[in-house]
């Protein structure tokens, strides 16, 4: 009798699983071929302005910069370029970004003018007015800016003959307000430049020999008369003007406020129950009426920025 021969499935399985994995193998391989192509289109170009012609990945594009890691390396540091340097990107999905130059871009010349962020002005059409006004802005930061202005009383021109002489002082916060919309082309051109709107303190101090009309009951059309005075006026006021550079050298200011003010006026050598027409001519500013305390003020001053 026979012997059954025995069936070796061990041999079975070997022979049919060794052309499997040789299939797998040359599927992963194919699989690799097939997505080399694509590996090599999913990296972003970046072409600057220098002719250089980067291979990255894009993280983000803001309104001024591109943020980007370099392809060979996406785990490494991530590169921030301004959009002036960049003169397009071409990017994974076929769509490229063009990027014109920036009209505003500062040479060094230009810097060097932005930094210049004071002023040392005068009030131009003051000694007409009886005075001297000397003006000193400087920014703080950009859309806020500090000026002051000290007014010597007594030089120039006095119309009125009073002999004027004292000083005035104003100080206030020239605020540039900003746009509602911003786009990547708008930038402050200077500091000093441009419309603003200026909460404004003034105290102003004074003597003067002054010439009054004085009416009295017998006298109902007034009665010559001179004496000295002491006066102390002030006033809270807002500005709106606007200042231009010219030729990135001058500034010429034009301007005008409104606001409410008080004076006190002492009268030598005063007759009591008499009516002295007091004049509202403040040097500084004036005010619109002596039981009225609406003031307004107004001027041009040129200067120059250092």
């Amino acid at each position: 009798m026979k012997k059954a021969k025995r069936i070796d499935f061990c041999s079975i399985f070997d022979s049919i699983n060794k052309p499997i994995e040789k299939m797998k193998t040359l599927i992963v391989i194919m699989m690799f071929l097939i997505s080399i192509p694509g590996m090599l289109l999913a990296q972003d170009t970046i072409y600057t302005r220098k002719h250089e012609e980067l291979k990255v990945k894009v993280l983000e594009i803001r309104s001024t910069e591109v943020s980007f890691r370099y392809f060979n390396n996406l785990t490494g540091p991530v590169y921030v370029f301004n959009k002036n340097e960049i003169q397009r990107i071409h990017l994974e999905n076929g769509e490229q970004l063009v990027f014109e130059i920036d009209p505003y871009l500062l040479s060094n010349q230009d810097k060097a003018i932005i930094q210049k962020n004071n002023a040392f002005k005068i009030e131009f059409f003051a000694p007409l007015n009886g005075n001297f006004t000397l003006c000193y802005e400087h920014s703080i930061k950009v859309g806020l800016n500090l000026e002051t202005k000290l007014g010597l009383i007594g030089f120039g021109v006095q119309n009125n003959n009073e002999n004027a002489s004292g000083a005035f002082l104003k100080a206030g916060l020239k605020m540039l307000p900003g746009k509602d919309v911003v786009n990547d082309n708008m930038k402050y051109a200077h500091q000093l430049r441009g419309f603003y709107i200026k909460p404004e303190l003034i105290l102003t101090v004074y003597k003067a020999e002054r010439e009054y009309y004085i009416y009295t009951p017998t006298n109902p059309f007034g009665v010559y008369d001179k004496s000295d005075v002491s006066v102390t006026a002030g006033a809270l006021n807002i500005v709106f003007g606007k200042q231009m550079i010219l030729a990135n050298v001058m500034t010429l200011d034009v301007y005008a406020g409104i606001g409410y003010g008080f004076a006190d006026e002492k009268v030598e050598n005063k007759v009591e129950g008499v009516f002295y027409d007091l004049p509202t001519y403040y040097y500084s500013h004036i005010q619109a009426g002596q039981d009225t305390p609406l003031v307004i003020s107004g001027g041009l001053t040129v200067g120059f920025i250092f």
